[in-house]
């Protein structure tokens, strides 16, 4: 019996291993134009809402679905962009997107937070400010936003 529950916790373990992002540690992005700054968007590892993956869009455009512990890393022109979640009706979600300035040859950082609450799941984005955001995103593995990984309802979850 003690084998069959050893077994179990190591199935469950690798399991939601595979919910988390698994691309190249974090490192700076180094743009390429003077008049461009680097955004980073990212979701700490948290085991809140393990299984659901939001999709990213920014400026009107849907790149890829962020795992727990990922990170999205994009060289923009300066100036005010939108970054906004993608998600199924039946999580919440704040606002209409998070409005951005990023400066010239700056590095911008925004976090994708989530908790659980007695009847609701909570799916936030917001600033953390450099010092935190540029700490919290040094544990997150990169993931590619042109992997072509769109949110998609899963049948189960969100029904």
């Amino acid at each position: 019996m003690k084998l069959k529950s050893i077994l179990l916790w190591l199935a469950v373990a690798l399991w939601l291993a595979g919910c988390a992002a698994s691309g190249p540690a974090f490192s700076i992005l180094k743009t390429s134009s003077p008049n461009s700054g680097a955004l980073y968007i990212y979701r700490p590892q948290i085991m809140a809402n393990v299984l659901i993956s939001p999709g990213i869009k920014l400026d009107g455009t849907e790149y890829a679905t962020l795992q727990n512990g990922g990170y999205m890393a994009f060289e923009v022109a300066a100036g005010v962009h939108t970054v906004e979640m993608v998600l199924s009706k039946r999580y919440k979600h704040e606002g209409d997107g998070l409005k951005v300035y990023v400066p010239e040859r700056g590095d911008v950082f925004v976090r994708l937070t989530t908790q659980n609450t007695l009847n609701q799941r909570r799916f936030l984005l917001d600033l953390p400010g450099f010092e935190v955001g540029s700490t919290e995103i040094a544990a997150c593995k990169q993931v590619d936003p042109m992997s072509g990984n769109k949110h998609s309802p899963n049948f189960l979850i969100d029904n």
